[in-house]
């Protein structure tokens, strides 16, 4: 999955990737439609416009990213980079980063940024240093002497090749209409296997309660031999934590699926989210139960949408601002133009089943014992039968890589 922006010529919100989320959902809920997003991908997209801001812009984004000063934004941009580098010596699939492997690792993670620059501009070096140390951004030209088809296409297929081939449209077939003069687009490509497997034998199709009291029938998952899940119940949802496989790899992935106590208890949940922005960022209490009962459904959606307004919306503006002057440590300008941010795109794509989850996008230390200590026996159960959220988090850092809903798991997008 992943995001790209464009930049054309011309109250506290340092939880604004929640925010954003908690926004997107509301939408997702009043169209009955899925979502997913990349929290990640979008830090990494504001990192990169504020490397190359000053002045108010600047002092806007790094607001939103929650940094106190600049100072603060190197050490933002190396965590991101740390988080999504792969284990050294199990780089399979990893190019970017290093060379091939005889053991692929238990948990794929490439995280891969790329620039397009229109002729008429340089980068400043000191900027173009800063993202290719930072980023390991590739950097290529735009030129509008081609035929548009072709630039489009290039792009395109830069995105199914980092995407793993799960996105092969990342542009609009309208982008060289705005006539950018820089495209930054970054690629988010994790595949993870399940630490517990379901057993795909068992998977039955079993009802699903829609928020409009319709029922559909879904493909659910669950497994007999491994029904001790990490659990907790809370006062009006409960939260299944499904840890991934990690092998020699430190860092500690699980999807986390909260699931409201009633079959119309999504709208409640986003309610208690909005007032919680940093909901998803919190240690849950999870304990080892033993499920009485434990069904998952399948799904496999995409999700995509033009987040400027959105962005406008919940107070980031001034990067929008057509007169702004603040991006000159980004580029020079041939013909002394300067530049704006006007599009933010964002396109995601999951996958989950018996063995685990692949997803895509184009943006207290409490932790868990796995398998160590002893599971509470007591009346508990986790079914996925109705509206729920989920996300992906690395768990040492508490980074959200994905979030989303599933308010229909037969849904395609």
């Amino acid at each position: 999955m992943g995001s790209y922006l464009l930049l054309q010529s011309h109250p506290n919100k340092s939880n604004f990737t929640s925010l954003l989320s908690n926004k997107l959902l509301q939408e997702a809920v009043a169209k009955s439609s899925n979502f997913v997003m990349s929290p990640l991908s979008f830090r990494a997209m504001l990192s990169f416009i504020a490397l190359g801001a000053t002045q108010q812009t600047l002092k806007q984004l790094l607001q939103f990213l929650g940094l106190q000063d600049e100072s603060k934004l190197d050490s933002l941009c190396k965590k991101i980079s740390t988080l999504t580098l792969p284990v050294k010596g199990s780089n399979v699939a990893f190019g970017v980063f290093g060379g091939p492997s005889t053991q692929p690792p238990a948990v794929l993670l490439q995280f891969t940024n790329a620039v397009w620059l229109h002729e008429d501009f340089n980068f400043k070096s000191s900027f173009e240093g800063i993202v290719k140390a930072t980023f390991n951004a590739e950097s290529r030209m735009l030129n509008y002497g081609e035929e548009a088809a072709e630039i489009i296409r290039e792009i395109n297929s830069w995105a199914e090749s980092v995407s793993e081939g799960l996105i092969n449209q990342l542009l609009p077939r309208d982008l060289l209409t705005y006539k950018p003069a820089l495209v930054y687009a970054n690629a988010l490509y994790f595949k993870g296997k399940w630490d517990r497997k379901f057993d795909s034998f068992k998977t039955q199709p079993k009802n699903f309660y829609l928020l409009n009291g319709r029922i559909v029938l879904v493909p659910f998952m669950t497994s007999d031999l491994n029904k001790v899940r990490l659990y907790g119940d809370f006062n009006s949802y409960k939260v299944l934590a499904l840890p991934y496989q990690n092998g020699e790899d430190t860092r500690r992935f699980s999807m986390y699926i909260i699931l409201p106590k009633t079959n119309d208890g999504l709208l409640n949940l986003v309610r208690h989210l909005n007032d919680n922005p940093g909901f998803l960022n919190q240690d849950f209490q999870l304990s080892e139960v033993e499920l009485a009962e434990f069904w998952i459904p399948k799904f496999k959606f995409s999700f995509e949408l033009e987040a400027s307004n959105a962005m406008k919306e919940l107070g980031l503006t001034q990067p929008f601002n057509l007169d702004n002057q603040d991006f000159k440590e980004m580029v020079v300008s041939h013909k002394g133009r300067s530049l704006y941010v006007s599009k933010m795109f964002h396109k995601a794509y999951i996958e989950v089943d018996e063995e685990g989850t692949e997803a895509t996008c184009f943006s207290d230390n409490h932790t868990f014992s796995f398998g160590y200590a002893p599971p509470q026996h007591q009346s508990a159960s986790f079914v996925a039968d109705h509206p729920f959220i989920f996300m992906i988090r690395e768990m040492t850092s508490k980074t959200v890589l994905l979030s989303g809903a599933v308010l229909n798991p037969l849904l395609a997008s």
